[in-house]
């Protein structure tokens, strides 16, 4: 079968392929997903979790764009290979992401990492035999 220029598409994953294992790995959308799910009456098609996740591939790009130019960031990557799902890079758009970020805000962005890297650090053997957490700042009670 013959091949001509216009059948071919490039996508770049560079290191972002590693950093999609580690987080799938841990569980982080799925953690993230229990803790803030996503209104599906209001046509969301991407889940908190993914979103975040998509958010530290960005960070982790060693790109410093507006959230408006997410889609942009995204434009190129195999999505399907990254997220597991098939998405646009419309669908990761400067509303979608400030919904993520206000629902972290809602639940208390301390309580929400601190959970979730309690969470991981157990999993993965991370905390010692002593362990002192500062909780004077958080919203909410331990849920694990």
């Amino acid at each position: 079968m013959e091949c001509n220029a216009s059948q071919i598409k490039t996508q770049f994953l560079g290191h972002l392929g590693m950093i999609a294992a580690v987080i799938e790995r841990l569980g982080i959308v799925e953690k993230v997903n229990a803790r803030i799910p996503v209104s599906q009456e209001k046509g969301s098609k991407v889940s908190m979790g993914v979103r975040l996740a998509a958010m530290i591939l960005h960070a982790l790009g060693f790109v410093d764009d507006r959230l408006y130019l997410f889609p942009e960031f995204l434009r190129d990557k195999p999505l399907q290979r990254l997220f597991g799902e098939t998405l646009e890079a419309s669908d990761f758009n400067d509303d979608a992401l400030g919904r993520l970020l206000d629902a972290i805000y809602e639940y208390g962005v301390a309580a929400f990492f601190s959970e979730i890297a309690f969470e991981i650090g157990i999993a993965e053997k991370l905390l010692g035999k002593n362990v002192h957490f500062d909780t004077t700042l958080l919203k909410r009670s331990w849920r694990i």
